[in-house]
């Protein structure tokens, strides 16, 4: 019986956390200039800081991570949908956990600068270090 009430708690705050994640729909909110303040209104507060650097320019850069909800697939939907039919709902908790996908968010001399889809962050850390940032 403990294991069951430990599992159950683990799946809640599963759930509890990933279906909270701001829409990744929520990206063209997002201007360049805008405060790290008003990004933090938009999106909350990030996964993580992955970095605040000054590069060889001179620049403050600092990096943000966000987990962004994905849009559900039609196809998931329906399949979502006869589950929990079939389960007689028992598989709908299950459903509530959402496809995230991380994004990082630049901030020059704490402005926004630019979004992007994570990468391989040991490539963009030495980028950033050499690169000067361009606000577009």
């Amino acid at each position: 019986m403990r294991s069951f009430y430990l599992g159950l708690t683990l799946a809640l705050t599963v759930v509890a956390t990933t279906a909270c994640a701001p829409s990744v729909d929520k990206l063209h909110s997002v201007k360049p200039g805008m405060t790290k303040e008003a990004v933090t209104e938009s999106f909350g507060q990030p996964t993580v800081v992955k970095a605040i650097i000054r590069n060889r320019h001179g620049q403050t850069i600092e990096v943000w991570e966000y987990n962004l909800a994905l849009p559900d697939d039609p196809d998931e939907e329906s399949f979502k949908k006869i589950t929990a039919t079939v389960t007689a709902g028992l598989a709908s908790p299950a459903w509530l956990v959402q496809n995230t996908k991380p994004y990082w968010f630049y901030f020059l001399d704490s402005k926004f600068a630019k979004w992007q889809e994570a990468g391989d962050w040991e490539v963009e850390l030495e980028q950033l270090l050499e690169h000067r940032l361009q606000v577009p």
